[in-house]
């Protein structure tokens, strides 16, 4: 191996040395911008999703779970979700209630999704030892055109 490439290789071990080469491959070693700039993982529908139905249960929601299925027929393509949310507590309970009330006609704001359908799939109360309701609920999601 020529001089000149191994200490090439040597810098590129080394991500925050001063002469990295930002962006080149160096045989097989890939080098990363060493800009400074933060990457952030975009926010997919499901997460937006999960937002606004915490913003429903006026914060006193819990999601246990949440599935995730690609939804398609011949003229729409979309996804199904499918959430357990805990509510306890005395007022986490009546929260709970009003959301399960006002799930249905809720409108959401979620860029480029259309709420087609929500469905209450089961609800589950309990007052020993402490109040308390589990649900599911799914929600399917249309892609706009």
């Amino acid at each position: 191996m020529p001089v000149e490439l191994a200490q090439q290789t040597a810098l590129a071990t080394k991500p925050n040395a001063p002469h990295t080469i930002q962006g080149a491959q160096l045989g097989s070693i890939q080098v990363a911008p060493t800009n400074g700039a933060r990457r952030y993982a975009r926010r997919t529908p499901g997460d937006r999703l999960k937002e606004a139905l915490i913003k429903l249960s006026q914060h006193h929601g819990q999601i246990l779970r949440h599935d995730e299925k690609a939804w398609a027929s011949i003229t729409f393509s979309g996804s199904r979700h499918s959430f357990s949310i805990l509510f306890a507590g005395d007022d986490a309970v009546v929260a709970g209630e009003e959301f399960i009330a006002g799930l249905s006609d809720h409108e959401f704001n979620i860029a480029g999704q259309l709420v087609a359908d929500t469905d209450i799939a089961s609800v589950e109360h309990r007052l020993v030892p402490a109040p308390r309701i589990t649900l599911e609920c799914e929600i399917l999601l249309l892609e706009e055109c």
